[in-house]
């Protein structure tokens, strides 16, 4: 292995927040046996809401397709 300088940081950009706004808002109007459909990589923003804002709340996740690109997110409880 070789130590290098100048590299740039990768950036996490903007995008995960914007992801956590959108689902906060549709956690706070969603009811029991409602659900959304978000990219798989986003499927852990709503976990991570869930269990840090929405403690109440209990959800499963369903993939949309074989292909597993989106998944779905149910409000269980």
């Amino acid at each position: 292995m070789v130590l290098e300088s100048g590299v740039p940081l990768p950036s996490r950009g903007n995008r995960n927040e914007v992801a956590r706004d959108q689902m906060r808002k549709l956690f706070g109007q969603m009811k029991v046996g409602q659900s959304f459909v978000v990219p798989r990589k986003l499927v852990h923003v709503g976990v991570y809401l869930i269990n840090k804002e929405f403690e109440g709340y209990k959800i499963k996740t369903s993939a949309t397709a074989a292909d597993k690109k989106f998944f779905r997110i149910f409000r269980v409880a």
